[in-house]
């Protein structure tokens, strides 16, 4: 598996902690509760 993968929800999460949007809209992505748990 990609490393560079499983970081990107921590990375989005960092951006929008130093951003602070007032709107935020996310695609559902197919496959992303099944690599493996490492990201939830």
């Amino acid at each position: 598996m990609d490393k560079t993968r499983s970081t990107l929800f921590f990375e989005i999460a960092r951006a929008i902690k130093q951003i602070q949007p007032r709107l935020l809209l996310l695609e559902n992505v197919k496959g992303l509760l099944s690599q493996g748990g490492a990201d939830f």
